[in-house]
C-alpha cells in the first residue's frame, strides 16, 4: 500500500476514537462561517 493510504487509515482511526464536539460549539462555528460567506457573497454582488 502507498504511504498516503496508510496515513489516511491512521487518521480515520484516530478521528473515530475522538470525542464528539459540543453541539453548541458546532452551531456557533456554523453560524460564523455562514455570516462570513453571506458577507462575501454580498460584496461580490
Amino acid at each position: 500500500m502507498s504511504d498516503n493510504v496508510l496515513r489516511h487509515e491512521d487518521v480515520q482511526k484516530k478521528l473515530s476514537q475522538a470525542d464528539k464536539p459540543d453541539p453548541l460549539v458546532e452551531a456557533l462555528v456554523n453560524d460564523v462561517i455562514a455570516r462570513v460567506a453571506d458577507k462575501w457573497t454580498m460584496l461580490i454582488l
